[in-house]
């Protein structure tokens, strides 16, 4: 029994892991087509200032390709569970690049998480320039810059790996190109040389033929 008991449990945490994963994915495709639809720079994050904004749009828009991965690198850099971030977008309907920024905020400020979550959810409406000022880094200040700093380079770091992940299937794809034409010309050679040698025993019976 506690054995039968033990596989329904084990099914339903498995049920419940796939369902969370499958809700995260629906929520990044309807993020990456408001993207497609409104354009990026649409996206309002009003933190008060406009390179950051920019930053924050375009960081947006890497991740919806792959949400579990995102999932998975959120909270590898910033040390918080899978299901943590996960809340983050299925509950408190956050975008990638919200998810990004608090829990960046968090770590600066050593706030809890839930501190920003719920200050998120007072003023999302009025911008994270509100939310960052309200717990503690105020516009323009050294830790303001340091915030919008960190996401510009965690934004090149996304676009170089995407770059190189690019470039690693187009060598690829050449490479299995070419070993199918060396393969081709390997067949041709071989058969041109399988047909001399039929001449060459042709030639010679004819030869012997004509003596007799």
């Amino acid at each position: 029994m506690d054995t039968v008991e033990e596989t329904v449990e084990e099914k339903e945490v498995q049920m419940k892991t796939v369902l969370s994963v499958l809700v995260v994915s629906l929520l990044f495709c309807v993020t990456a087509e408001c993207g497609e639809l409104t354009g990026s720079a649409t996206l309002k994050f009003n933190t008060g200032d406009a390179e950051f904004d920019v930053t924050l749009s375009n960081l947006n828009d890497q991740p919806s390709f792959n949400a579990k991965a995102f999932v998975g690198d959120m909270s590898l850099s910033f040390g918080t569970s899978k299901e943590k971030v996960e809340k983050l977008i299925s509950e408190t309907k956050m975008r990638p690049a919200d998810v990004y920024i608090a829990l960046n905020i968090a770590k600066m400020t050593e706030k809890p998480l839930e501190d920003v979550v719920k200050e998120y959810k007072t003023n999302r409406k009025k911008g994270w320039g509100v939310i960052a000022r309200n717990l503690g880094i105020k516009p323009g200040s050294e830790e303001f810059h340091k915030l919008k700093s960190v996401g510009k380079n965690k934004l090149e770091k996304i676009k170089k790996a995407k770059k190189e992940k690019t470039k690693g299937k187009a060598k690829g794809k050449g490479k299995a190109k070419g070993k199918d034409k060396a393969k081709g010309k390997g067949k041709a050679k071989g058969r041109d040389e399988a047909g001399d040698e039929v001449q060459g025993k042709a030639k010679g019976k004819g030869r012997g033929k004509s003596k007799w």
